[in-house]
């Protein structure tokens, strides 16, 4: 239980603390099937907000999910997380995607299955499917924050912009003291122009998070699209050289093209494939890169 309580905040410190607490249960246990799967959420969870390397995240998963599978062939969840970093972090998307259909065959009713999958479905420049799998994972589990903020990301990514923005507007209202709903928030309303709404939002992210790379990296876009040029600069400059938690480098990219720095941003997405980050994939239909993935130099990045 405390390890779980500790996996609900994403403060870096709390994750690493729910990671021990989960790794204590196992060694006292090392059949214990919840612990092991609970480490393989987490560790998705770290890899995504740029905590833990993505190689490191995906030798501790797939450890325990491998584990877990061995005892019990048929665990859903596992079974998903598993195709997760096989696929997005691993780059194998169809090899991935196979293994979680398979277990959604199983368990249709499996909500994070079909939030999780939204991830292949981006990967392969799909946003409108990214949603519709998205959609289907909110409306299995409407109380869960994550499909939630899933559900926003892919809004945004189909263009449903509106509608991102209110769930992002609603979340950020119930859950002041949660910086994904903030941040969000905080770049759709950017993208459209709304200045006034978009840096209140930035300064709640900010006041929550300023030590997180990923979020300063987002809240760089946010200032660079309001005309505050040399402050995105510096909070880029930030985002990039930080190394305690490193910035997923997709993150870097819309900011570094509002600023003109395109080339840069070319340089960052050809480093996150070579690091395998799960955003190389998860940013792959993120409107603010749309010009930017057209470009010829990454005309097979994907392929």
């Amino acid at each position: 239980m405390s390890a779980l309580r500790e996996a609900s905040n994403p403060r870096p410190e709390k994750l690493e603390l729910a990671i021990d607490f989960l790794h204590r249960a196992v060694e006292l246990d090392p059949d214990y099937s919840a612990a092991l799967a609970e480490i393989a959420d987490v560790t998705m969870y770290q890899c995504v907000r740029g905590y833990v390397a993505p190689d490191v995240a995906r030798d501790r998963a797939l450890h325990a999910c491998r584990t877990v599978v061995h005892h019990h062939a048929l665990h859903v969840p596992t079974r998903v997380i598993q195709g997760w970093f096989e696929g997005i972090v691993g780059q194998q998307l169809q090899h991935g995607l196979a293994m979680l259909d398979a277990a959604l065959q199983d368990d249709p009713e499996y909500a994070a299955g079909h939030a999780h999958r939204s991830w292949f479905m981006r990967g392969m420049g799909d946003a409108e499917a990214a949603a519709r799998d998205q959609e289907h994972g909110f409306k299995l589990n409407p109380e869960s924050l994550l499909n939630r903020h899933g559900l926003a990301c892919t809004l945004f990514h189909s263009q449903d912009v509106e509608r991102a923005i209110a769930l992002e507007a609603e979340l950020a209202e119930t859950y002041p003291d949660d910086d994904t709903a903030h941040t969000y928030l905080a770049v759709f309303s950017a993208y459209l122009g709304r200045g006034g709404q978009a840096l209140k939002a930035a300064a709640r992210a900010m006041t929550l998070s300023c030590d997180i790379p990923a979020v300063v990296a987002n809240i760089a876009y946010v200032e660079a699209a309001v005309g505050n040029c040399n402050k995105a600069a510096e909070l880029a400059r930030f985002a990039l050289e930080a190394d305690r938690y490193r910035c997923p480098r997709p993150h870097l990219m819309p900011v570094l093209c509002e600023l003109g720095r395109e080339d840069e941003a070319v340089a960052l997405l050809l480093e996150s494939k070579q690091e395998h980050c799960p955003w190389f994939y998860g940013m792959r239909t993120d409107p603010r890169l749309a010009h930017l993935l057209r470009d010829d130099r990454l005309a097979t990045v994907y392929d």
